[in-house]
């Protein structure tokens, strides 16, 4: 009897807490992201991110949210339901997870950090909620600083970096030996304090829309490795051809000319053109007339869309504005 009364009052604290937390969005939720309470259990989400700029846009991505009763002292867990090639995003059709050793790709689903197919990683934006966070983070601030060519406390290059740099929207291309990427996010940062679900939102939110917040992710930290490395791939190329552009324009050409030009190992896997590929179809098909008016995937039809043309949208619009009036 006590052991019920027990788990009765450990589910109304998690209720009231994701109640809470729910609360809170009115006012600051990200934009492009929607939500809704599942019914009889407010603990439970459904969610869609209409990405609207960045790499990943225009994609339209239906994701869970499920709060443990210990939250906010333990992470939510965020579930994509929708398919797509994400370093963030563990695979749907595999049961992997990355270990600490940047060398390791994929591990069997013994591990105890393991995410579920479609979760996100909360890893290394959020590494005071892991258990491994005491002896990952340490680690993964040394990579990321280390591919950003970055000293403790400055945003300054190496010495070994070139000076040379490419401007971009919000962080900086770095021509280095590695060819890497200096990001002026601040996750990966041990002993915060905990943090409400606005925050995790907005770096949801950001891992879409903000090639910045893939740039400073390290190997480590992905949910899916295959797409980081893609990422990769796919930057370098960038790199490249923002190099070639600029030879072609003499004007641009740093005096101290370098050969920036990439060694691929004997044994290395081509990634080239993977990533472009793969989320173009993830792209194509999230906003596909099948999976945005048709039974949407994973059973999760709380959040439907309506083929509707102008007269119907101006219809239902008139109907709003009166309800409102009668409640005013």
């Amino acid at each position: 009897m006590s052991l019920r009364l027990s788990h009765k009052r450990q589910w109304h604290r998690k209720s009231q807490s994701a109640l809470l937390q729910f609360a809170s969005l009115r006012s600051a939720c990200p934009d492009g992201v929607y939500l809704c309470l599942k019914p009889g259990d407010p603990s439970q989400w459904s969610g869609i991110l209409f990405v609207r700029d960045g790499p990943y846009a225009p994609a339209i991505l239906r994701f869970q949210v499920s709060f443990p009763s210990a939250f906010p002292t333990l992470p939510p867990s965020i579930t994509f339901v929708t398919d797509i090639f994400h370093p963030l995003v563990t695979p749907l059709t595999t049961y992997t997870y990355t270990t600490g050793s940047p060398s390791s790709h994929n591990v069997s689903a013994t591990d105890e950090e393991r995410l579920l197919p479609g979760g996100f990683s909360l890893r290394y934006g959020f590494p005071h909620w892991f258990g491994r966070a005491g002896r990952s983070t340490a680690s993964s601030i040394l990579s990321s600083r280390k591919a950003s060519g970055s000293q403790e406390g400055s945003n300054k290059t190496s010495p070994e970096a070139s000076k040379h740099r490419l401007q971009g929207s919000s962080h900086t291309l770095q021509l280095q030996d590695q060819t890497t990427f200096t990001s002026k996010l601040q996750y990966g940062i041990p002993n915060r304090s905990p943090a409400s679900i606005i925050e995790v939102l907005e770096y949801l939110k950001s891992a879409f829309d903000d090639e910045s917040t893939l740039d400073a992710l390290p190997l480590e930290a992905a949910g899916n490795p295959g797409a980081w490395n893609a990422w990769q791939a796919h930057r370098k190329s960038m790199l490249r051809q923002s190099q070639h552009q600029m030879a072609d324009n003499p004007a641009h050409v740093p005096s101290n000319k370098q050969n920036t030009k990439l060694k691929k190992q004997p044994d290395e896997w081509s990634w080239d053109g993977v990533w472009e590929e793969r989320v173009r179809m993830g792209i194509d098909a999230s906003i596909s007339d099948p999976v945005l008016y048709g039974n949407p995937s994973g059973g999760d039809d709380l959040i439907r869309f309506v083929d509707a043309n102008d007269d119907v949208i101006k219809a239902i619009k008139e109907e709003m504005l009166d309800a409102a009036a009668l409640l005013s």
